[in-house]
């Protein structure tokens, strides 16, 4: 697993108590979520990897065979690529190591889902490519993946109309 997650995930949950403490009754929206991890992402990366955000998904796929979940518009919320040389002209080329969907835990079962099958389509796609989903629970826990005393519920979950 990446040495840039971890610390990226846990400055989040300090940010989203940070904010919680400034606004108690405000809830963030998912875009003010991406922007941060964002940061935080960044500031653990090093001169080696770059990040993008809104990458079309389609950038992915290999030859012309496109899942119907992939839609033209489907976009990935954060991409890390990480250059790489080619050739033996010491000619780089970015190449995309891991792709990042963030949700709100609120989402519906349904729209978690959608992000998941478009990971599995990507991984599926790009089999050493990593890739993570990143639910956010603001003031709540994620149900469906935490545990009453805040523990995961599983190590794996299957996804609806994937292998």
């Amino acid at each position: 697993m990446e040495n840039w997650i971890y610390p990226a995930l846990q400055g989040l949950a300090f940010w989203i108590g940070h904010r919680r403490s400034i606004y108690p009754h405000y809830n963030l929206g998912e875009s003010a979520f991406v922007a941060e991890l964002c940061n935080l992402i960044q500031a653990h990366l090093d001169s080696t990897h770059r990040l993008k955000c809104e990458v079309r998904f389609s950038e992915f796929l290999k030859g012309n065979d496109r899942p119907s979940i992939l839609t033209e518009r489907a976009r990935a919320d954060i991409v890390i690529d990480r250059l790489r040389k080619k050739g033996g002209k010491g000619k780089r080329t970015l190449v995309a190591e891991a792709v990042v969907e963030l949700k709100r835990s609120q989402c519906s079962a349904a729209v978690i889902d959608k992000d998941l099958q478009r990971l599995a389509a990507v991984k599926e796609s790009n089999p050493t490519l990593s890739a993570y989903l990143v639910v956010i629970g603001e003031a709540s826990r994620p149900r469906r993946f935490v545990s009453e005393n805040g523990t995961a519920l599983g190590s794996f979950f299957r996804i609806k109309g994937t292998k």
